[in-house]
């Protein structure tokens, strides 16, 4: 878990990008029983958006009044 309370958005989305292209720079490891296959991330073309999920979070608390 990232903690990003207390930062603005810009510094909330910086340190999310950064924990993630960490995350993307790592081989996947896939393991059943016997068997272990590593992934590289660019062969399956992972990748990640956290623009829509960063806005949807930080607006909470932020829109309509505590009727709403």
């Amino acid at each position: 878990m990232l903690d990003v309370s207390g930062l603005t958005y810009d510094e909330a989305k910086a340190k999310l990008n950064e924990a993630f292209k960490t995350v993307l720079d790592e081989k996947l490891e896939l393991k059943y029983k016997d068997y272990n296959y590593n992934i590289n991330t660019e062969d399956i073309e992972l990748s990640y958006n956290l623009n829509k999920e960063l806005e949807e979070a930080y607006s909470v608390g932020r829109k309509g009044n505590i009727f709403e």
